[in-house]
């Protein structure tokens, strides 16, 4: 936790600030539209397509009460790039700071994130 805690000082965030953005994408993924679980969205001249998968449901490990079954996929139009996170995360990380063990394949690294989504994540 403390080198995420380096590296978001160093890249001009916080935790709250990148789990509200992360919570976003996660509003926009669970809304009733688009066409088999798929959506568009465009943000600050990228186009985007987001998918979210329900999947098991996982308690936050902080026993604050919060939950999600859903996974979401966000892939950039132009590269087909794409960035991947549970639903948990928005709020482990803006609450506790917290982006999953290092080496966990459902881990956000906040380094990655900035590089993916650029100056649109403020």
């Amino acid at each position: 936790m403390k080198r995420d805690e380096e590296t978001v000082s160093t890249l001009g965030l916080t935790h709250e600030s990148i789990g509200r953005f992360l919570a976003l994408i996660r509003r926009l993924s669970s809304r009733k539209t688009g066409v088999g679980g798929v959506k568009y969205f465009t943000l600050d001249g990228v186009s985007y397509k987001l998918h979210a998968a329900n999947m098991y449901t996982r308690q936050s490990p902080f026993a604050d009460g919060s939950s999600s079954d859903l996974y979401v996929t966000v892939t950039k139009g132009a590269t087909g790039e794409s960035f991947e996170f549970h639903g948990l995360f928005p709020e482990m990380i803006a609450r506790h700071g917290f982006y999953g063990d290092p080496g966990n394949v459902n881990r956000v690294d906040p380094k990655s994130l900035k590089e993916f989504f650029g100056d649109s994540l403020k």
